[in-house]
Parts: C-alpha cells; structure tokens; sequence
C-alpha cells in the first residue's frame, strides 16, 4: 500500500498491481491509478469491472495542473494553515519557506 507521504520504491511487474491511497504520489513507472469502486476484489486477485475503459495517466493529478503559470497561488505573508497544504503540493512547492 502508498500512503500519501510514502516514497515508493519497489518494482511493480506487468500484471500486477499496488493499492495506492489519495493523495499519495503514484511512482513515476506507474502510469494508470484505477479507482476501488472499478474493480473486483478476490482475496489476492484484482479484476476490472467489465467494459471499463482504461487509458495511461487516468486518475493521476499532474503536478501544477491546478494552477496556470505564474498565477498566485498565496499572497506573501499568507498564514500556512492545513487547507493550503494540498495546493501547495499540487504545485510541487518543497520545500517551503516558513518564517516566524
């Protein structure tokens, strides 16, 4: 399992498969996250519901496609509270500049 956070390391061979949580970073050799609700689960198998379609890179948030270039994304002197984390993440700010 990746959880959001983790830095994933291992190889995943054709066939196979890793659960992967929202919001966590999908390994860059991995190109298709499925969601739970499109498939079938059996003990150790997964199975895709039927006639679903399938594409590379669906269901995987590219980092900065939230944001247009050189937009604003927080004003200077913004108080950094939990709801800017996921923006920032999305926009890959890391590290940030905190000052006290």
């Amino acid at each position: 399992i990746i959880y959001a956070g983790d830095h994933y390391t291992d190889i995943v061979s054709p066939g196979y498969c890793v659960k992967i949580m929202t919001g966590a970073a999908v390994p860059p050799a991995l190109n298709i996250v499925v969601r739970k609700e499109d498939t079938i689960v059996d003990n150790t198998t997964v199975r895709f519901i039927p006639d679903l379609k399938i594409k590379h890179f669906q269901n995987i948030a590219q980092k900065g496609e939230d944001a247009v270039f050189d937009s604003l994304i927080l004003k200077t002197g913004t108080q950094i509270k939990k709801q800017h984390i996921p923006t920032l993440a999305t926009i890959g700010a890391d590290p940030i500049n905190v000052y006290t």
